[in-house]
């Protein structure tokens, strides 16, 4: 997942190309998660609706100019895949704005949650809350390196390590003659330690030989 920084945007119109480069910077700082920004639970009821034939899966409820009618699709896509919603100088996570429409605040330090990994697909079914470490595992990063499996890593020796994330902390799954074995090890131990969270290297728990 993506995190917003907080920036003075009192003097700076919203565009496409802003928030892009605030994506930038978050990229060079090295993603670091803040506290997200949601628009008040009031202000949103009244002035967005989910509609799902929008590509934000958001519409405009009141207008705002020419450019935001009632009923217009709202939100712009940015290249790091959410969609964005511009306001008063700053901006939103669409997704977020959809989760407060079908269950009200978002509790303090929780994320919501894209379940199939799509950013741009805020479907409420494809929503869900989380706490950052377990949105952290709905993710290939950190996992994928030259082993071509998530939480595999080869060793000096030609074999190859598995190991897992549990609680902030490298869990130690054992060490295997090849990649795939390894691979296997880490999607039982996401299974049992991730749960609905896990991002497993194989589709079905038992990959083909």
């Amino acid at each position: 997942m993506g995190f917003i920084f907080y920036l003075n945007f009192q003097e700076m119109p919203l565009s496409l190309q802003l928030v892009n480069d605030i994506i930038e910077m978050e990229s060079l700082l090295g993603g670091i998660p803040v506290k997200a920004r949601d628009l008040d639970l009031d202000f949103v009821c009244e002035n967005f609706a989910y509609n799902e034939d929008s590509p934000s899966c958001l519409v405009w409820a009141k207008g705002r100019g020419r450019k935001a009618k009632p009923g217009m699709p709202a939100g712009c896509l940015t290249k790091n895949g959410y969609w964005y919603i511009g306001y008063g100088y700053r901006h939103y996570l669409a997704h977020r704005i959809i989760w407060q429409i079908h269950y009200g605040i978002i509790p303090e330090g929780l994320f919501v949650d894209h379940i199939n990994r799509n950013r741009s697909d805020n479907r409420i079914d494809n929503l869900r809350v989380c706490t950052f470490a377990q949105n952290k595992m709905n993710t290939d990063k950190g996992g994928r390196g030259k082993s071509g499996y998530k939480g595999v890593f080869p060793l000096p020796n030609g074999k190859f390590q598995a190991q897992i994330g549990v609680n902030g902390k490298s869990k130690y799954l054992g060490t295997f003659s090849s990649a795939k074995e390894a691979a296997v090890a880490y999607d039982l131990a996401a299974i049992e330690y991730h749960r609905e969270f896990r991002k497993t290297n194989f589709d079905s728990d038992f990959p083909e030989s």
